[in-house]
């Protein structure tokens, strides 16, 4: 009995050296290995973070600080006024042309009517002068001239064309023309006492000056009051 336990004892002792010679022995060595590595790999990791704190630099390069945005900022608000003021004198000017262009357009259009209409006065003047022939002609004859007469001066003052009117005015060179002198007691001033040709207006300016005959006052002789001598 107690030879056969033993023998089991054995036979279990055998099994379990078996089993263990199967994994193999223990492998300190290599845990330290391990250990070593884990160490250096943390000393590099350090050492790249140092160098990186190291380039501050770099990173500012990178992303410009706050006074280069506010810079570049107030440099772009710059060219943006100068251009919103460039095209405002653009328009301006461009404004300008058109009502220039617009204003020259309708002194052309009115010079030319003014050349036109100063063309048919001379007309009027016959018609007027051949009212005048007409005086002792049939009346037939006098209301047919007296007709195209009124509708020709009708066209003329649609159009801003009145006379005139001078005869018994002050004599101003805007509006008159004096081709005769004569002296007057009655005028301290001169005054148009004759109108010879009449004169016209073309809104409100001068189409045909009046041809008149002024009346002054007489000129006082040498040493009546008013001649600067004494007595």
């Amino acid at each position: 009995m107690g030879k056969r336990k033993k023998v089991e004892e054995e036979a279990l002792e055998k099994e379990l050296n078996q089993e263990l010679s199967q994994e193999g022995p223990e492998q300190p060595p290599a845990a330290e290995g391990d250990a070593g590595g884990s160490k250096e790999e943390g000393m590099e990791e350090q050492a790249k973070q140092q160098e990186t704190a190291a380039l501050p630099g770099e990173g500012a390069a990178e992303e410009p600080g706050e006074a280069e945005k506010s810079a570049e900022k107030e440099s772009w608000e710059r060219e943006r006024e100068e251009l919103i003021n460039l095209l405002q004198r653009k328009q301006a000017d461009f404004e300008n042309f058109r009502r220039r262009v617009r204003i020259d357009m309708e002194e052309a259009r009115e010079y030319a009517l003014e050349d036109f209409l100063g063309r048919l006065l001379p007309v009027v003047d016959n018609m007027e002068r051949a009212l005048q022939s007409l005086q002792d002609m049939p009346p037939a004859y006098r209301e047919g001239v007296e007709l195209i007469y009124r509708q020709l001066i009708q066209v003329l003052e649609q159009q801003g064309v009145v006379p005139i009117d001078a005869l018994g005015k002050p004599f101003d060179p805007r509006f008159h023309h004096a081709v005769m002198k004569t002296e007057e007691e009655t005028v301290e001033e001169p005054v148009v006492v004759e109108e010879f040709q009449k004169g016209y207006l073309y809104k409100q300016r001068v189409l045909r000056p009046s041809m008149v005959k002024v009346g002054s006052a007489a000129a006082a002789e040498p040493g009546e009051p008013g001649d600067g001598q004494n007595e």
